[in-house]
This record gives C-alpha cells, sequence and structure tokens, in this order.
C-alpha cells in the first residue's frame, strides 16, 4: 500500500516546502527530512532564546503550512536526541 500524503501537504506546498535549503525531502507519507544544517543552527538559535517559529520562519518556513505543533515537536526531537 503507497502511503498517502496527508491532507495539509497540497502540492504548491510541497513544491514550497523542497524549494527551501532546510529541507533536504519530503516523503510520500508527508514527513519533511530537515538538513543537518538546519537542525543544528535550529538548536543553536532555540538555545539564544529565539522561539522555534521565529527560526522556522527566518529559514522560509511558510508557518500557516508547517503549522506550530510541527515546528515545536522537530525541535524537541532534535534537542533530546530522538
Amino acid at each position: 500500500m503507497t502511503a498517502r500524503a496527508p491532507s495539509w501537504l497540497t502540492e504548491s506546498a510541497r513544491i514550497q516546502l523542497e524549494a527551501l535549503d532546510a529541507v533536504e525531502e519530503i516523503s510520500p507519507a508527508g514527513k519533511i527530512r530537515y538538513s543537518e544544517e538546519f537542525r543544528s543552527r535550529a538548536i543553536r538559535e532555540y538555545e539564544t532564546g529565539r522561539s522555534p517559529a521565529q527560526i522556522f520562519a527566518d529559514a522560509g518556513f511558510p508557518l500557516e503550512i508547517v503549522g506550530n505543533k510541527r515546528i515545536e515537536r522537530a525541535l524537541y526531537r532534535w534537542r533530546h536526541g530522538s
């Protein structure tokens, strides 16, 4: 069975996200794989007091597409090594 893209991931959203340097790829199921450089920079910036939303917005992510919960969870995973 082929994974189906989630409803939030329209074709135009996929194209917009894949154009970002911070995104390595997006799986057919909609899982975003971020670049190692972006993950490292995001952790450093977070530790200086920047909010996750600010970090992602500055990297070009459209917050209305990605959503705050996905952003917060990603940063949590990266900081806690899971």
